[in-house]
């Protein structure tokens, strides 16, 4: 019974440690650098955040122990101590999809799910369910986007705070040029692996009737009822609209990828580079509200106005001693 628990202890770290590997490296996204180590003792967040509109980057979470390394800057942008935010990640190879669970603080945790699709990672997308045991439905799933595809907890990403859960979430039914949004709800209901009838017209399909996420069950029925509740009209599905997977396992809605892996930029000295070349650079002067123009004042008939006005002739001296008006500048 030792041997079998040491087992799956050593095989459940070797697979994190295989995930780590993938993973390592420098990841961009348009706010953000995300530095995952390859030394699997180290499963801390590395975040530098990209500041005053990227002119700035901020070493906000790393590993407390490269504190001192890479002579961290001390200003008003850097406070004294990163955040120290441990995670774990599992990876779904069927689907190449990676789940990070953010571990801030001991109770508090957030599970953040991405896919990977031709080396960018993706926050919004479905995974079809298939019988990945049949390997005449994997050759024939090539050809065809039809089924059902399992929404996720869309997250805003591998952020310092924590974030909300989502009261909401979507999965799709994809059936000849027709695409159906499914809304899934939050429950406090049990898991069931049941499956529930889905009808809009003259279409009918059998769909699961909860999703889980991590801790979290949604649901499209109310209670037992074994029926999808507020079924909405279908949309025309256009493969072109969406980001799939070559094997048509995966799509994603996001127009654009959240995190995109910076080549040939691996180690940690890598990032420390990035950071110091981006934060030697200065910001050109703002341009002044108003432009320069060579504006006539006509002092000599101000002066003509004021001669034989005795307040403002007493404003005049007294205006000597702070220093020379304005007519006097282009003299």
């Amino acid at each position: 019974m030792k041997k079998i628990f040491f087992y799956c202890i050593f095989f459940l770290t070797s697979l994190n440690i295989f995930a780590q590997n993938e993973l390592s490296g420098i990841w961009e996204a348009k706010d953000r650098l995300v530095f995952f180590e390859e030394n699997e003792d180290s499963q801390d967040l590395f975040i530098v955040l990209k500041n005053f509109y990227g002119w700035y980057y901020d070493r906000a979470a790393e590993a407390e122990a490269y504190s001192d390394k890479g002579n961290r800057a001390r200003n008003d942008a850097t406070p004294k101590n990163a955040e120290h935010i441990p995670y774990t990640v599992s990876k779904d190879e069927n689907y190449q999809s990676w789940y990070f669970n953010i571990q801030y603080t001991k109770r508090d945790s957030f599970l953040v799910p991405m896919v990977n699709i031709g080396d960018n990672f993706f926050l919004n997308f479905y995974t079809r369910d298939l019988d990945f045991s049949n390997e005449e439905e994997m050759e024939n799933a090539k050809n065809t986007y039809e089924g059902f595809y399992r929404g996720n907890q869309v997250s805003k990403g591998l952020q310092i705070a924590n974030q909300k859960e989502n009261e909401n979430i979507a999965c799709f039914y994809i059936s000849g040029n027709k695409i159906y949004n499914i809304r899934y709800w939050l429950t406090d209901m049990e898991y069931s692996p049941d499956y529930v009838d889905f009808t809009y017209g003259e279409d009918s399909f059998m769909i699961p009737k909860h999703i889980q996420h991590g801790k979290l069950i949604y649901t499209c029925v109310n209670g037992r009822s074994k029926k999808v509740r507020n079924t909405m009209p279908p949309k025309e599905f256009k493969s072109s609209d969406y980001i799939f997977d070559q094997n048509h396992r995966v799509f994603v809605l996001d127009k654009e990828p959240y995190l995109t892996k910076l080549i040939d930029k691996e180690t940690f000295d890598d990032l420390i580079e990035i950071i110091r070349k981006n934060n030697s650079r200065r910001h050109p002067p703002i341009q002044p509200f108003f432009k320069d123009l060579n504006l006539d004042y006509h002092w000599d008939l101000i002066d003509y106005i004021e001669q034989n006005n005795e307040i403002i002739q007493q404003v005049r001296r007294r205006q000597k001693a702070f220093g020379i008006r304005g007519k006097d500048m282009n003299n």
